[in-house]
């Protein structure tokens, strides 16, 4: 650690509060991605499952993951069964939730899915 002149502490590690924001925003990318080419977002499938399977405590980066992977199944880019798969892994952590982008993609994806 270092001080630097106004008393800012820097550190060669990125702190976790940054780390989380920058996951985010680039689920928030991936997602839209996937939004406007699903094609194109076929590149980041392995971003994806990342971002719906991370540790992270950003229930956001889990939506926005589950929201991609749906675009690209509603696209028929991705297997169904496989996709389901996946989001199994991760589901039940979500449904405790009462982020409304969480529940929102959830909605969505069991609408998919044609559960309901």
């Amino acid at each position: 650690r270092r001080v630097h002149g106004n008393g800012i502490k820097l550190t060669n590690k990125p702190n976790s509060e940054y780390i989380n924001e920058l996951k985010l925003s680039l689920s928030n990318c991936v997602y839209q991605i996937c939004q406007k080419s699903p094609e194109d977002g076929v590149e980041y499938i392995n971003q994806i499952s990342y971002f719906i399977v991370s540790p992270s405590r950003n229930n956001s980066i889990k939506a926005l993951g589950i929201g991609s992977l749906t675009l690209l199944c509603v696209s028929d880019l991705v297997d169904l069964f496989t996709a389901h798969e996946q989001l199994a892994i991760v589901i039940r952590s979500l449904f405790n939730t009462s982020d409304p982008v969480v529940m929102r993609h959830l909605v969505v994806w069991f609408g998919v899915n044609g559960v309901g």
